[in-house]
């Protein structure tokens, strides 16, 4: 299954950033294992663009059929970015006064609203690559987006973000081919282990795992619709911990008492 996931990031690296890397032989399932996966992470205009860019190589040999669906997918490969949500009151203070003191919009905050997303989507959902592509191009541009790194870095951990942050550069390293003298935002002498959220990338993401609810039924009591949910949900604050602890706890507390709401009175 590791192919699959070497190929589309060969794939993504090459529509994004333009390189050229050999793509392995796969079968038309696995092809189709990325066709979906695109789609999930909604790239899908920027992997058929890789493989416009590597059409001429001898592996790349996508069965008809699916080719057909690929060219449906193009569209517009522009990311939409917008002031992400932090889970606490305290770190939604303090962006508030950072957006402030930064007049409302500069391209470092911009870069800020970049990470914040992506540790968003790792602590709640799993990992969203539209986020982490848009910081990659902005840190591979730097004439284009010149970032303040210094002040970045300084907001990150004023936001707690800091540990987060450096599982991010991780992230770049590995996934989208930057290396550490790009990242400036936080230090990188530390590379964390990605290998779960690469296998969560290959696992279906069902919106069911996320409903989870509390209900009182005809009896008395108190029944939870979801119970594989909650674990899931349970695994996750628990993975992300050591990354964010404060966002981590939040999360799961306010995953609980949302679903409380479901119980009557």
């Amino acid at each position: 299954m590791e192919i699959i996931i070497r190929n589309f990031f060969r794939l993504l690296r090459a529509g994004i950033f333009g390189t050229q890397e050999q793509i392995e032989p796969m079968s038309a399932w696995k092809w189709n294992r990325i066709y979906q996966l695109a789609m999930l992470q909604h790239v899908a205009p920027q992997v058929r663009e890789g493989i416009d860019r590597l059409s001429d190589q001898f592996f790349l040999q996508i069965p008809p059929q699916q080719m057909e669906l690929w060219k449906k997918a193009d569209g517009n490969m522009q990311i939409k970015i917008s002031k992400p949500k932090l889970p606490n009151k305290l770190g939604e203070k303090r962006l508030s006064k950072i957006i402030d003191e930064e007049g409302g919009k500069s391209v470092t905050l911009t870069a800020l609203y970049l990470i914040a997303s992506t540790a968003h989507h790792l602590l709640n959902d799993g990992l969203f690559l539209h986020p982490l592509i848009a910081l990659g191009c902005y840190i591979k541009q730097p004439e284009v987006y010149p970032i303040d790194n210094d002040k970045l870095c300084d907001w990150v951990h004023k936001l707690g973000l800091k540990s987060i942050a450096q599982l991010e550069a991780t992230l770049l390293i590995s996934y989208l081919g930057l290396t550490e003298e790009d990242i400036k935002f936080t230090t990188t002498g530390k590379r964390h282990d990605v290998s779960r959220i690469t296998q969560e990338l290959l696992q279906s993401q069902g919106t069911d795992k996320h409903e989870w609810q509390f209900s009182q039924g005809d009896d008395i009591f108190v029944h939870n619709n979801n119970t594989s949910a909650m674990f899931w949900q349970a695994r996750r604050s628990a993975k992300y911990f050591r990354y964010s602890p404060m966002e981590s706890i939040s999360n799961f507390v306010s995953s609980f008492i949302n679903s409380l709401t479901h119980v009557e009175e």
